[in-house]
C-alpha cells in the first residue's frame, strides 16, 4: 500500500464521519494529515515510516520515464557535483538542485559514495543508495540554504535616515 493509498482511503473516512456527526477535531486532524503527507504519496507505507522515524523532509521527486534512454552516470555525477561548488550562486535553485539529484538512482553505490565524499559526506559506505541519494540532496539544499543565510546576512545595513546621503549631507529635492 502506498501514501496515497493511504491518503484516498481517510479521505473517504473523513466524509463517512462528517456524515455522521463525528466530532470536529476528529475529522480535521485526518484532514490535516491527509494534506501534509501529500508530498509522500509515491512512497510505500515502510519507507514513509522509516522517513518519519528519521525525521526526513519527502524524498526528491523521481523524473518521469524518458523512454529507454539511459543516463551517463558520469555526467549526472558531475552535474551535481558542478550544482554544489555554484551554490551560492543566485541563477541557481533548489528545484535544479532536486531534479539533478532525482537522477542518482542511475548510479551505482560505488559512485554515489565517491560522489558524497567529493561534496564533504563521510561514512557513506554502509548505507544503501536510497539513504546516499537522499543524504546528496540534503547536502545540496543545505549548503544552498547556508549561502542564502550569508547572503542576506552580508548584505549593507540601509541607512538610519533616508533623507541622507552616503556622505551623510543632507539631500533636497526640488527645484531651487
Amino acid at each position: 500500500m502506498t501514501v496515497q493509498e493511504l491518503r484516498e482511503t481517510l479521505t473517504r473516512l473523513v466524509g463517512l464521519l462528517q456524515a455522521t456527526d463525528a466530532k470536529a477535531a476528529t475529522t480535521r486532524g485526518l484532514s490535516e494529515f491527509v494534506e501534509a503527507t501529500a508530498p509522500f504519496g509515491d512512497l510505500s507505507l515502510k519507507a514513509f515510516v522509516k522517513l518519519a522515524e528519521a525525521g526526513r523532509t519527502p524524498p526528491t521527486p523521481k523524473p518521469g520515464p524518458a523512454g529507454k534512454s539511459k543516463l551517463d552516470p558520469a555526467a549526472v555525477a558531475a552535474e551535481v557535483k558542478n550544482l554544489y561548488d555554484r551554490a551560492a550562486d543566485p541563477a541557481v535553485t533548489e528545484e535544479q538542485m532536486r531534479l539533478s539529484c532525482g537522477k542518482l538512482g542511475s548510479l551505482t553505490k560505488e559512485a554515489l559514495v565517491r560522489l558524497a565524499e567529493s561534496i564533504q559526506l563521510y561514512g557513506m559506505k554502509t548505507k544503501n543508495k536510497g539513504d546516499i541519494v537522499a543524504d546528496i540532496t540534503h547536502q545540496l539544499v543545505d549548503r544552498k540554504g547556508a549561502a542564502i543565510r550569508r547572503q542576506l546576512m552580508d548584505r549593507p545595513s540601509p541607512p538610519a535616515n533616508p533623507a541622507q546621503g552616503v556622505t551623510g549631507d543632507l539631500v533636497v529635492s526640488g527645484a531651487g
